[in-house]
């Protein structure tokens, strides 16, 4: 378990509780089960790192967000206007690019890439981009049905 450096319940919202870590990253768990995971680009690792669902390419910062209702995943990395990436609780994911499209990962296998004209794409993995190939974010070890 990660070592906690403050926890606080904010006077402007006390419905959720801020945590920040010593690792430099920081937790909010929101009431209705949200939780909101941020990772600045100086603490995410210079390579994707697969064993610790933090960061991404060349240390940039992500923000990995969990919506409880629903089940699903959304990261962020790079900041606004960065790359998206949703995890559905049915085993698709899809990374969503500013400026040129999304790519989807079935539960079956099957690959595509859709650009901004609509046009679909049978692509393989090799085409994929390292965003889509992240693995789903996991809070302190805990999967979708702990949450």
């Amino acid at each position: 378990m990660p070592r906690v450096c403050q926890a606080s319940l904010p006077a402007s919202n006390p419905r959720h509780l801020q945590v920040a870590l010593a690792d430099g990253s920081s937790r909010v768990y929101f009431n209705n089960g949200d939780i909101k995971w941020t990772v600045p680009p100086e603490t995410a690792p210079g390579m994707v790192d697969h064993s610790s669902d933090r960061g991404g390419p060349l240390g940039i910062g992500v923000v990995h967000y969990f919506y409880a209702e629903v089940g699903t995943w959304h990261s962020t990395y790079g900041g606004e206007g960065g790359v998206e990436v949703f995890y559905f609780p049915d085993g698709q994911t899809e990374a969503h690019h500013p400026g040129w499209g999304k790519e989807i990962m079935y539960p079956d296998g099957l690959m595509r890439v859709v650009t901004t004209d609509g046009e679909e794409v049978e692509v393989t993995q090799e085409m994929l981009s390292w965003a889509i190939q992240q693995p789903k974010p996991r809070v302190d070890g805990l999967d979708d049905d702990a949450l």
